[in-house]
């Protein structure tokens, strides 16, 4: 069976996700006590219980002159022991009806190994693109002070710097908490004033070194913003900054790449969608 998770397997679901995510030891109690919802999870159900799930939240696509509802996947693992029966193929069919019923234009989720390979069976190529680009932390006398960014503040920087831009995926108002919170665990959210344009980054270490996920700034403050977040973070090392893809920071010594990063699957058809689809969509992701 499948269809919408029913509060009785909360318990069976983070099971699975202790299986199927065993370094995440501290977002599994994380994401159940802030962001796990019933409502918001499909579950593949067998007769010994639940066997395949993925959560899912709002999404939109911002055309330039509306926001279409997409939704996200988050989180989708099948117990070992039920792999290799087709539960994955069954579930995405699953959310294309639910996007149909339910008014939405499509679905998004992660470009990671797994999910390639089955997007690419089901014809459904990675489409979404961003910037890495990786650096040392660059050095010199910091000025700039970079404090915590309040969830008000974010989603007001959030909405110049990403919510504003055509071709931009975006979480929505009632998404935005939280992943505001999903950041904060991971890392930090950070603001500060840079040459009087307030700015802001979501960052994250990592063990080879510290990961800027989103840079809001414009683009030729993007070597102040990392020099200013590596002195907060008191991060001397490697470092990699996420930018819209053709966002390429003039930063000494760094290199940049393109790298393909969700999936978009859409239900229905939109002149913005055909170009979304030729590789000119973002997720998430801002400087101007």
């Amino acid at each position: 069976m499948i269809g919408l998770c029913l509060p009785e397997m909360r318990h069976e679901i983070e099971a699975l996700w202790r299986e199927c995510f065993p370094n995440d030891v501290t977002y599994t109690p994380f994401f159940f006590a802030e962001g796990f919802s019933p409502a918001r999870c499909a579950v593949v159900t067998g007769p010994e219980g639940v066997e395949t799930a993925a959560c899912f939240y709002d999404v939109a696509l911002n055309t330039g002159t509306e926001a279409l509802p997409f939704l996200y996947l988050h989180g989708g693992a099948t117990f070992a022991r039920y792999r290799g029966k087709g539960n994955v193929h069954r579930l995405l069919a699953f959310f294309e009806e639910y996007c149909l019923t339910h008014g939405y234009w499509g679905y998004l989720l992660h470009a990671v190994p797994k999910t390639v390979l089955i997007m690419e069976h089901l014809s459904v190529p990675a489409a979404i693109r961003h910037c890495q680009t990786r650096c040392v932390s660059p050095g010199g006398v910091v000025h700039d002070i970079w404090s915590p960014c309040a969830l008000d503040t974010f989603a007001a920087l959030r909405a110049r710097y990403v919510d504003s831009v055509p071709g931009t995926f975006y979480w929505p108002k009632d998404t935005l908490p939280f992943f505001y919170k999903d950041a904060c665990h991971a890392g930090a959210v950070l603001h500060a004033e840079l040459s009087g344009e307030t700015c802001y980054a979501v960052v994250e270490p990592k063990p080879d070194g510290l990961l800027i996920r989103e840079a809001g700034c414009p683009v030729d403050l993007l070597p102040q913003l990392v020099r200013g977040v590596c002195a907060r973070m008191e991060h001397d090392g490697p470092v990699t900054l996420i930018t819209r893809a053709g966002i390429l920071p003039q930063i000494p010594g760094a290199a940049s790449e393109m790298v393909y990063f969700a999936h978009i699957k859409p239900v229905r058809g939109h002149p913005a969608l055909s170009a979304a689809l030729d590789g000119n969509a973002y997720f998430n992701l801002c400087a101007i």
